[in-house]
């Protein structure tokens, strides 16, 4: 016995045993469970179970299993045999569309390469469903030390034709599964870097083409690297729906910062704050756990909380304490739930764990 769950961005069909399935809009699998094993698929059609990524032959296996449910579920539709919440002449419409469906792996790659010239590395936990959009690629700075994902990599701005076929490419990846993106991203580094005469026009069309999203527009923001920005400017980039920036503080122990690739001048980072409570734009920052030696931990945390509550922060703020696995800390994942609980005198923002070596931008 089966039951199945259809509304206008998703399918799901629960299997008694424990299985389910997740289709798109286009009829392409997102999630499958069987037992206990999970699988999910990326947008660049990667398949994963946990950690782990299918090698051919079980990505083989997995597409049988998925295609049997498929041509289960739709005989028990037929027959009057499969519960529906929904439509269930849209569900018909689904699974015939899924099980027609012959796009290859090698074409859906080539078309997310198309999409994606340099890969998604990484973005905040809580924007992971976001749809990411490229105004510009690389990093503007690439000289931090801890990062694996920018350095030696050129920031390079798109212009307005290369961002419209970008945005045309984008429509082709998803199709109609893009409107499930709830949230829209600015890649990559620091799209924010741009200035304004040029990045204006992008979110203009951008709001053209896809639409205000419940989420809004995220971005992560370098001021080391990127326009000065007053109060009005923050505001015009508000009314085009930006919703959410995100900054790397990383520590603030300024010497710290300098051995890592930023400035240890923490004043530009002060006057963005200042400027953004102004406005309804969310903020985040990134706090690494395991920079540095393992011995200056608790300095760190002192420094951490003592700048912490100088900065005008709310409950709807972030703050993303994020552990360095190439960390010479024992432990640097544990601790999150010491430096949590410290910074929690100091701040009313939210304080979240933030692993960026996990992320896989998912479908």
């Amino acid at each position: 016995m089966i039951q199945a769950r259809i509304d206008e961005h998703t399918v799901k069909i629960e299997l008694t045993e424990g299985s389910s399935l997740r289709l798109d809009a286009e009829g392409r699998w997102g999630s499958y469970r069987r037992g206990p094993s999970f699988f999910r698929r990326t947008l660049r059609d990667e398949a994963w179970c946990g950690s782990r990524e299918l090698d051919a032959a079980e990505r083989r296996q997995l597409e049988a299993w998925i295609q049997e449910t498929l041509e289960h579920s739709r005989q028990a539709l037929l027959a009057g045999e499969l519960p529906v919440l929904g439509d269930a002449r849209d569900l018909l419409d689904s699974l015939e569309k899924a099980l027609a469906l012959d796009e290859s792996v090698a074409q859906r790659r080539d078309l997310f390469d198309q999409v994606y010239a340099e890969r998604i590395p990484i973005l905040p936990p809580d924007r992971y469903r976001d749809l990411v959009v490229l105004p510009a690629t690389g990093c503007p700075n690439g000289q931090c030390s801890f990062c694996a994902f920018y350095q030696g990599v050129d920031f390079r701005p798109f212009s307005l034709d290369e961002f419209t076929t970008h945005l045309d490419n984008l429509a082709r990846l998803l199709g109609r599964a893009l409107a499930a993106r709830d949230g829209l991203f600015l890649g990559s580094a620091n799209a924010l870097a741009l200035p304004d005469k040029k990045l204006l026009p992008m979110l203009e069309l951008l709001q053209d083409r896809f639409g205000s999203r419940p989420r809004g527009l995220a971005s992560f923001y370098d001021p080391e690297h990127a326009p000065k920005r007053s109060l009005a400017d923050w505001k015009t980039l508000e009314s085009l729906g930006l919703t959410q920036v995100v900054l790397g503080l990383e520590t603030a122990d300024p010497a710290l910062r300098q051995s890592l690739g930023k400035s240890p001048d923490l004043s530009l980072i002060d006057q963005s704050l200042a400027a953004l409570s102004q406005t309804h734009i969310r903020t985040g920052l990134t706090l690494l756990l395991g920079a540095g030696p393992a011995e200056s931990g608790d300095s760190q945390l002192a420094q951490a909380t003592d700048y912490l509550a100088s900065l005008p922060l709310g409950p709807r703020d972030l703050i993303y304490l994020s552990p360095l696995d190439s960390s010479t800390w024992p432990q640097p994942h544990t601790a999150f739930a010491p430096w949590r609980k410290q910074l929690r005198t100091s701040t009313p923002a939210q304080l979240v764990h933030y692993s960026m070596d996990r992320f896989h931008y998912y479908a």
